[in-house]
C-alpha cells in the first residue's frame, strides 16, 4: 500500500504545477470583415470565417511569452454593450485561458498611449512576423489601419486589398 501513494499524488502533481495558457481575440473592425487570432504555446493561427481562410503557424516561445506576460500585467476591462458597436474604428474582444480558468477584456479604437493600443500594436506585429500566406498578410495590413490611427485626410479609405 505505501507503493500506491506516491504513484497517485506523482500525477497529481504534474497537473497541478503544468499551466495550459491559451488567448483568443476576435476583431471586429467597422470597414472590413472579422477575424479570430488563437495563440497558444505552439501555434498562433488567424481565421477569417467570411472568407473560409484559415492560417496556423508555429510561434516562437519568445513571443508567446512575451504576450502571457503582457496579458498578465493587463487591466482587463469589460465594456457595456452599448460601448461595444461603434460606426468606425474596432471593437476588440478576448480572453486568456490559464488552466481553464477564464480572463476577458474588450475594448473599442484604442487610443494611441494607452495599454489597449499596446496589446493590439503587440498582437498585430507578432502576427506579422508569423503569418506567410498573403492573404493573411493583406487582411492584417486591413487590420492595422482599423487600429492604428489614419493618416488619410479621408477616414473611409481603405486598403485596396481589404475584403
Amino acid at each position: 500500500m505505501k507503493y500506491i501513494i506516491p504513484i497517485l499524488i506523482f500525477p497529481f502533481f504534474l497537473v497541478s504545477c503544468s499551466q495550459t495558457q491559451s488567448i483568443k481575440v476576435e476583431f471586429y473592425p467597422a470597414f472590413i470583415v472579422n477575424s479570430t487570432l488563437k495563440i497558444n504555446s505552439d501555434s498562433i493561427e488567424l481565421s477569417v470565417a467570411e472568407l473560409s481562410f484559415k492560417e496556423t503557424r508555429a510561434i516562437n516561445k519568445s513571443d508567446y511569452k512575451t504576450i502571457i506576460k503582457y496579458l498578465k500585467q493587463y487591466d482587463l476591462t469589460l465594456l457595456n454593450e452599448e460601448d461595444l458597436t461603434p460606426e468606425d474604428g474596432i471593437t476588440v474582444r478576448g480572453s486568456l485561458s490559464i488552466n481553464n480558468l477564464n480572463q476577458e477584456f474588450e475594448f473599442v479604437s484604442p487610443a494611441k498611449g494607452t495599454s489597449d493600443y499596446e496589446l493590439s500594436q503587440l498582437l498585430l506585429s507578432i502576427s506579422e512576423r508569423h503569418f506567410k500566406n498573403q492573404t493573411s498578410l493583406n487582411y492584417l495590413t486591413c487590420l492595422s489601419v482599423s487600429i492604428r490611427p489614419c493618416t488619410s485626410q479621408d477616414p473611409n479609405t481603405r486598403h485596396s486589398n481589404c475584403p
